[in-house]
């Protein structure tokens, strides 16, 4: 885990909704129930709260994300000054998102992350370890876009969830 050495810079962490975010759906609305983010006190309980700006992108179930959310997010990585961003999103989309970000990104890094279980289920929850994990793994990697789950690092053009075996993989 990162005790605060060596990272300076501010890390911009975009939130988009996802299980990590510990999504409610009201069905009656077919929406999101809105409330804030979880990620700002995932952070906080991680001891990594002061190094990051967090902006709430959206709050979506990510089968519900758009090319139209996408480009949002693209943009706002492409006008951030940091060079460091995290994106914590929905699992069902997330190869999907990073490879529409990937062909756009030179000089930065960014990791996109969630979790598989709700982060309120104390039981066998991945959020933390998942959220630690992406944000460790910024600091090793070189520019690029990359998906960090389950304790593994996917470059953004060679990435694929398994629905079947609840695990993030290898496209060949």
């Amino acid at each position: 885990m990162y005790n605060g050495g060596s990272m300076k810079d501010t890390i911009l962490v975009l939130t988009t909704g996802g299980t990590i975010d510990d999504l409610e759906y009201d069905d009656e609305r077919n929406a999101p129930t809105h409330r804030p983010s979880l990620i700002p006190s995932l952070l906080k309980k991680s001891g990594f709260s002061g190094l990051f700006d967090i902006e709430e992108m959206m709050l979506k179930d990510s089968q519900f994300v758009t090319d139209a959310d996408r480009m949002k997010i693209l943009s706002r990585i492409l006008q951030s000054t940091e060079s460091r961003i995290l994106v914590t999103h929905g699992t069902k989309t997330m190869a999907q998102t990073a490879k529409f970000l990937g062909p756009h990104i030179q000089g930065k890094t960014v990791v996109l992350t969630g979790c598989m279980t709700l982060p309120s289920d104390d039981h066998g929850n991945d959020a933390m370890s998942s959220l630690t994990f992406a944000i460790e793994s910024l600091e090793n990697l070189p520019p690029g876009v990359f998906v960090a789950m389950q304790e593994k690092i996917f470059p953004w053009d060679n990435v694929r969830k398994n629905i079947e075996a609840r695990r993030f993989e290898t496209e060949q």
